[in-house]
């Protein structure tokens, strides 16, 4: 990734190339290796097998643990659909494609409380859609 990031600043062509490589890559390692709901399986059998064996608090433990990864998790996978979302949005806006853009951009903004600092990205989004909005109340008008 740091060679991505490198390769940005000179090689913009050559970057992305890099950068679907490394995520052609990534996607195949996914899927060949154990996933979250492997492990939260795993874990969740072994927090049962500890309870039935009367290790209550080793129990409770695992569960707990268990909880906040997977908070965390979902976190992360909202604030990155909901990037994602508006970003595509904003392509599609940019392409003229205004229905699809205000259906993505409907996802995205569904999702606006899993940002702590909303940024650029969603400013852009809000004002696009503002805009359609506002056109659409003139043709209505």
């Amino acid at each position: 990734m740091s060679e991505v990031v490198r390769l940005m600043n000179g090689d913009r062509p050559q970057a992305i190339v890099r950068l679907r490589t490394l995520a052609s890559r990534t996607e195949a390692d996914k899927a060949a290796g154990l996933s979250s709901w492997h492990s939260r399986q795993c874990l969740g059998l072994l927090a049962q097998l500890e309870a039935e064996d009367g290790n209550l608090k080793v129990a409770a433990e695992i569960d707990e643990q268990m909880a906040e990864s997977a908070d965390q998790e979902i976190l992360e996978l909202r604030q990155s659909s909901a990037f994602s979302f508006a970003q595509a949005s904003l392509y599609r806006f940019k392409l003229g494609e205004t229905e699809k853009a205000m259906a993505l951009a409907t996802k995205a903004l569904s999702l606006w409380d899993a940002f702590t600092d909303p940024g650029v990205t969603y400013e852009l989004l809000l004002r696009a859609v503002r805009k359609v909005k506002e056109e659409q109340a003139k043709h209505r008008g």
